[in-house]
């Protein structure tokens, strides 16, 4: 149980972390403090989980006001969530596409589909779980080519660092297991 505690109390640092890398890899020019800035966010989740700290919104605001963009001053949020319900997805990428963003951060391999769906030319920055390159979102993690990048949880290429990371942790373990939910992560 205590394992499960800290890793519940870890989930919104990783959060912000998620969205610092994701957005820094995704660099938009601050040299023109003149323009403002539309940055859409797609989530198939809530504004905030109830009991957390943060949420994927003031996570990205944190992160782009480290890099120079203030909301109400040189950027503009537009931000849609399904609260869960992901047949609304599509419907929120095309308020997010027709509000004339300059790039779309999408939470979720679900979001990032609807984004795909209804724009030919957003830029996109993924927080993804599943393997970006299976799902047809990049050629390479590498070079994601394209206009999809971002970060990803579950790929082929982490899970094997992730054990070399653990074996490297416990040099005494002799058997790893992996949990996860049956059928694919949406």
């Amino acid at each position: 149980m205590r394992r499960n505690g800290a890793l519940s109390k870890m989930m919104p640092l990783l959060s912000k972390a998620a969205i610092a890398v994701a957005l820094a890899s995704f660099a938009l020019p601050v040299a023109s403090q003149d323009k403002v800035w539309r940055v859409g966010l797609l989530s198939a989740g809530t504004t905030q989980a109830a009991g957390a700290p943060t949420s994927w919104r003031s996570g990205a605001l944190l992160s782009l006001e480290r890099n120079g963009f203030r909301e109400g001053s040189n950027l503009q949020l537009v931000d849609r969530y399904a609260a869960g319900n992901v047949g609304r997805l599509p419907d929120l990428a095309k308020e997010i596409v027709a509000a004339n963003v300059d790039v779309i951060i999408a939470i979720t391999d679900t979001s990032v589909r609807a984004v795909l769906a209804v724009s030919k030319a957003t830029p996109i920055v993924m927080v993804v779980g599943a393997d970006p390159i299976e799902a047809g979102f990049v050629s390479s993690l590498a070079r994601p080519g394209g206009r999809v990048t971002g970060i990803t949880f579950q790929t082929f290429e982490g899970d094997a660092k992730r054990l070399q990371l653990l074996r490297e942790a416990m040099p005494s373990a002799r058997r790893f297991a992996l949990l996860r939910p049956p059928g694919p992560v949406p």
